[in-house]
């Protein structure tokens, strides 16, 4: 099949810029677009010390997750107050993952600081009721579908979990969802401590909640 070429500029800061030549075999819509600005955009305001040469190692695997149809991507960092710029071409290759019971957890990127994961969570499943006493987690809700603690969830809300806050969701529709997934530091998993609970959670809220616009239902 031919490849098109299409191209999104990401302006994070004044100080940083990205710039993405994407080859593929459809197009992506403007929505689409938005929608990775506006995920780019989430992991710059939760690791802004985040480095370029980082970037360029976990924006291919996001995007490649999440655009089956994404053949290469072209990616240049662009630190405005440096004299160079951080580029790299990354062909399509696999992406390694984990099988859990809800569905299946994308390893976009690990260091001993954090690690950014896509959580899928398959049609009628649910991630258990949990918290974290060494973790904190910064999620950032990608599709329709999904509930926390009795309520909707709209695409594009976004959650900080600090340590020890109570937090889960459920996939009550007939398609998979996902959600991105910052873990500080690294997901561990004798930290991951399920939360018994038959009746709604009073007083449980994130610390902050966000939503970011471009991420949005079509």
């Amino acid at each position: 099949m031919p490849l098109y070429e299409q191209y999104l500029e990401i302006n994070l800061a004044s100080d940083l810029q990205i710039e993405l030549k994407l080859s593929l075999t459809n197009k992506l819509n403007s929505t689409q677009l938005q929608k990775i600005q506006a995920q780019v955009q989430f992991l710059y305001d939760r690791i802004c010390e985040i480095s370029a040469t980082e970037f360029l190692r976990i924006i291919p695997n996001l995007l490649f997750c999440r655009f089956k149809w994404l053949d290469s991507i072209d990616i240049t960092v662009k630190p405005l107050l440096l004299e160079y710029n951080h580029n790299i071409i990354c062909q399509r290759s696999i992406i390694e993952y984990e099988t859990q019971p809800f569905g299946t957890v994308d390893i976009l990127f690990e260091n001993e600081k954090f690690g950014i994961y896509l959580l899928n969570i398959k049609a009628g499943e649910s991630i258990p009721t949990h918290m974290h006493l060494q973790m904190e987690e910064h999620e950032l809700v990608l599709d329709e579908g999904l509930m926390f603690n009795g309520e909707n969830i709209e695409p594009g809300s976004s959650f900080d979990w600090p340590k020890g806050m109570v937090h889960g969701y459920d996939n009550l529709s007939a398609l998979p969802a996902t959600i991105l997934c910052i873990d500080r530091p690294k997901f561990i998993p004798e930290d991951e401590i399920i939360v018994n609970h038959t009746n709604p959670l009073e007083s449980v809220a994130p610390a902050n909640i966000n939503y970011y616009q471009g991420i949005s239902v079509t």
